[in-house]
Order: C-alpha cells, then sequence, then structure tokens
C-alpha cells in the first residue's frame, strides 16, 4: 500500500471533480460555446460533488488510522488544528470578499446568508439561498462530517466506527427514496442535510479504513486490477446522467455511483501503473487538482450566469476564477499546509499537499502481489 507517499492520482480525481463542477455551472453563462449547456455531456457537477466527498472521506480516514496504528490513539486536538488550518484561512478570505461586495452593493447577499455560510450551516437553507454561497452547501456537510466523525471513532472504536459507517451508505439513499415519494419539502431539505447527503463520505471513510483488509483478499485485487476495470467511469457518466428527480436514481444509480467511485480510488492508488492512474496523474490535471479547494471557493463568483458583466463573461471568466484560486493556494493553503505538517504526530501518514510532489508511476506493493 503506497501509504507514506504522495498519491498523484487523488490530486488527479480532485481536479476531475472539480472540472465537472465548472462545466456544470458554465451553461447559460454570458459567452460560454452552446454546446456546453448539452446536459448529458457537462452536467456533472453533482458528481463532481460526490467525487469529493468519497475522496475527502478515504483521506481522512486512511490518516485517522495511520496514526491509530502508529500512536495507539487518536489526537482530538491535533486533527481539528490541522483541519483549521486547511479549510478555515482560505474560506474566511472568500466570504470576507464576498461579504464586502456586499457591503458595497456589488452583490446583494442577506446578512443572515452569510451568518449560515459562516456557520458552515448552510445546507439546511432552502429559500433565500444566493448564488455566491450556494456553492457552500458541500463544505458545510464536510466541516459537520469532521466534526462528528473523529468522535466517533474515539467513542466507538475505528471497527465499530466503520460498521456504523457502512450501514449509513446503505441506508441514506433508500431513506431520501423514502422522503422523496412521500413529500417534495422534506425531500429538498433532505438532498443537502447531513444526515441524508452524508453516505458518500462514509463510503470513503470504509474504503479507507478497511483497504487493507480488502487488500488482503485476493478477489480484490484482481478486481481493481481488472483489464475491464477502465469500464467503470463511463458506466458512471451513464448513470449521473439519469434525471436526479425519480425513484430509480436514488434506489440503483445513486448506489451504484458511489460504489464506482470506490472502486476508482481503490484501483487508481493501488494499480498506480493503470492506464486511468497514469491520466490521473498528468501533471495539469495534478496542478488543477492541488487548487481544487480553492478554486471550488472562487469559481462560483465568476462563473454565474445570474449576472452578465465582463467578469462573467467567458472565458475572461475561467482565467478570474483560476487567478484567485492560484494566489489562494500560493498565498494561503501552502504556507499552511507547511505548518499543519508540524501537527502531525506520525510521518506514516498520508501527505496531502507535499512540498514537491513526484509523479510515480511504479506498481504498489499491495498491487504487485497479483
Amino acid at each position: 500500500m503506497a501509504n507514506d507517499r504522495h498519491i498523484p492520482s487523488l490530486d488527479g480525481l480532485r481536479g476531475v471533480s472539480i472540472t465537472l463542477v465548472i462545466l456544470g455551472h458554465l451553461a447559460g453563462v454570458r459567452g460560454a460555446p452552446a454546446f456546453l449547456s448539452y446536459r448529458p455531456l457537462f452536467d456533472h457537477g453533482l458528481l463532481g460533488v460526490k467525487v469529493f466527498f468519497v475522496v475527502s472521506g478515504f483521506l481522512i480516514t486512511r490518516l485517522i488510522a495511520d496514526e491509530m496504528t502508529d500512536t495507539g490513539r487518536l489526537s482530538l486536538k491535533l486533527f481539528y488544528i490541522r483541519r483549521v488550518l486547511r479549510i478555515f484561512p482560505a474560506f474566511y478570505l472568500y466570504l470576507g470578499v464576498v461579504a464586502l461586495a456586499s457591503a458595497l452593493h456589488w452583490l446583494d447577499i442577506p446578512l443572515h446568508n452569510l451568518a449560515f455560510a459562516g456557520s458552515y450551516t448552510i445546507n439546511y437553507i432552502i429559500e433565500g439561498g444566493r448564488w455566491e454561497t450556494g456553492h457552500l452547501w458541500s463544505l458545510a456537510i464536510e466541516e459537520q462530517f469532521y466534526l462528528i466523525w473523529p468522535f466517533t471513532i474515539v467513542i466507538l472504536g475505528l471497527r465499530r466506527a466503520l460498521a456504523g459507517a457502512s450501514a449509513l451508505v446503505v441506508l441514506a439513499p433508500y431513506a431520501l427514496l423514502a422522503l422523496f415519494l412521500h413529500g417534495a419539502g422534506r425531500y429538498m431539505v433532505a438532498t443537502r442535510s447531513f444526515p441524508f447527503a452524508f453516505d458518500a463520505i462514509a463510503a470513503g471513510c470504509v474504503l479507507g479504513g478497511a483497504l487493507e483488509l480488502f487488500l488482503a483478499r485476493p478477489a480484490f485485487v484482481r478486481a481493481i486490477a481488472s483489464p475491464y476495470g477502465g469500464l467503470v467511469p463511463p458506466v458512471i457518466f451513464v448513470l449521473d446522467g439519469f434525471p436526479h428527480n425519480q425513484a430509480f436514481f436514488h434506489a440503483v444509480a445513486q448506489p451504484l455511483i458511489t460504489i464506482g467511485i470506490c472502486y476508482g480510488i481503490a484501483r487508481y492508488t493501488q494499480v498506480v501503473d493503470s492506464f486511468g492512474a497514469r491520466v490521473l496523474a498528468w501533471r495539469p490535471l495534478v496542478w488543477v487538482g492541488k487548487r481544487s479547494y480553492s478554486l471550488y471557493l472562487w469559481q462560483q463568483l465568476f462563473i454565474d450566469k445570474y449576472y452578465q458583466t465582463l467578469l462573467q463573461t467567458f472565458p475572461i471568466n475561467i482565467a478570474l476564477a483560476v487567478a484567485c484560486a492560484n494566489a489562494s493556494y500560493t498565498f494561503i493553503e501552502r504556507p499552511l499546509n507547511r505548518l499543519r505538517a508540524r501537527y502531525r504526530p506520525t510521518a506514516r501518514a498520508i501527505v496531502e499537499e507535499p512540498t514537491e510532489p513526484a509523479v510515480d508511476t511504479s506498481v504498489s506493493p499491495a498491487a504487485s502481489r497479483i
């Protein structure tokens, strides 16, 4: 298992994720090519969010599992220090800019909207949301996950926590389906509420926490190394193309999509010489993936079909979003990543943001057992 070095394919997956989000937002934007409005090909923004969720659950749980293996315990204090340094500075910079623009009447964002965004509870706003803060619902779910998951592991232990997460992965889509069938109002609230939207993160947690057990099973190793594994990404896109407001999507497509994403993470982090892993390790895609968090924050301000100014005109809006994201990564994220390294209790854990990443195309030790 290549868990003691940087894994470029995970950054590549982040790059794919944020690209899907941006493509999904470009439809209807001033100056955007007309073909971007062809939804079967380009409207996969929620799929990009789901990939983000699974990757987050996988990485965080791998880090926690490694820490517990090396030190015998999980330090909640150090965990939350690292999360604050990772999430808060870049986020509150963006929110501060949005609040200032609203105070100057360049944007129209109610104070309560900013308060919900700043407290990571905006995923419970249905009415009165604004585009410039609307995307923060997914970050709110991740923060709620970061708050609950480590405590769950400390209280229950990793094995029982993973068992509970496995149950949630199975039950959450069908609980959401039940709400969809019995009440549209409650369904709309639930789609972005933590208990119903946590299943993708929970799936990543199960994969990250039980990966060593999975890799000990020859059938699992053969499955992730199968030459037919390359068919999984296109199948995911086909399944995501089904209408999301139908029973089939919740009952069949959504669980299969989550399983497919987990399969992809296992395949592309373990069989690192596979075609997909090499694509995800492509330097431009890794570059985008490293800036995906800041790009996720800033793209919403410029890729906005509700405004028709020069700043929201394609491709100027893309350039501005990338410029802001790169500045945020260079001057905020990257320096704080170095600071976060001081609060790691073990050097064995996955390094999310290395100072000088190197693309490793060799076969991982686990994959070499095939």
